[in-house]
């Protein structure tokens, strides 16, 4: 449970932290992908559930943002 200002600007530092690493992933990924080591369908999956993790992160960061 948040319960002061600091601990609110560490979560909101985390958690953009998190998104950074995720969008490296991203990008690895699609080197991953452009130099044919991993196939088609998985590339896909995984690219799939990058965006869904995304949105649920922006969704998280607006969330603290409008609270604090």
């Amino acid at each position: 449970m948040i319960r002061s200002f600091t601990d609110l600007n560490v979560w909101r530092e985390g958690h953009q932290m998190a998104l950074g690493s995720l969008t490296e992933l991203q990008n690895q990924l699609l080197i991953a992908n452009d130099l044919n080591y991993i196939d088609p369908k998985s590339f896909d999956g995984i690219a799939e559930q990058t965006v869904l993790v995304q949105k649920l992160l922006n969704d998280l960061i607006r969330s603290i943002k409008n609270s604090g």
